[in-house]
């Protein structure tokens, strides 16, 4: 083993100085290079995080447009109903009137037979 007076003392401090400072700059660079991917993650989340707020309020849009779709849908629906009851009602009004029709053009009809043959019998007993 070499004696104290032999050793370069300063060398070694010097050079054990020069690799503290290898390693500071080394975590230094490592910890620089996480904080860019970080920072590039970070910024990607956002851009993902608008992204999304616009599909939301896209979604959200057409959720509105299509209740009031389905507001304008069930409204017509009920429109047709009504509309459909009323002419269920004017038919059943007509076909009620047609019965009464045929009622009265049978009661005619057999007023009118009974006239003719009355007029016939007078016709005879006239002839005769």
């Amino acid at each position: 083993m070499p004696k104290d007076e032999e050793i370069d003392w300063n060398g070694l401090v010097t050079f054990g100085s020069l690799i503290g400072n290898l390693i500071q700059a080394s975590k230094q660079q490592q910890t620089e290079s996480e904080l860019k991917q970080s920072k590039k993650d970070i910024e990607a989340l956002l851009q993902d995080r608008e992204q999304l707020i616009r599909s939301l309020n896209s979604f959200q849009k057409a959720i509105e447009s299509f209740r009031i779709k389905t507001a304008n849908l069930e409204n017509i629906n009920h429109q047709l109903i009504a509309q459909n009851k009323t002419q269920s009602y004017e038919i059943e009004n007509q076909k009620l009137k047609i019965e009464s029709l045929e009622k009265e053009k049978e009661l005619i009809q057999n007023a009118l037979s009974l006239e003719i043959e009355t007029l016939k019998k007078q016709l005879e007993e006239v002839q005769k």
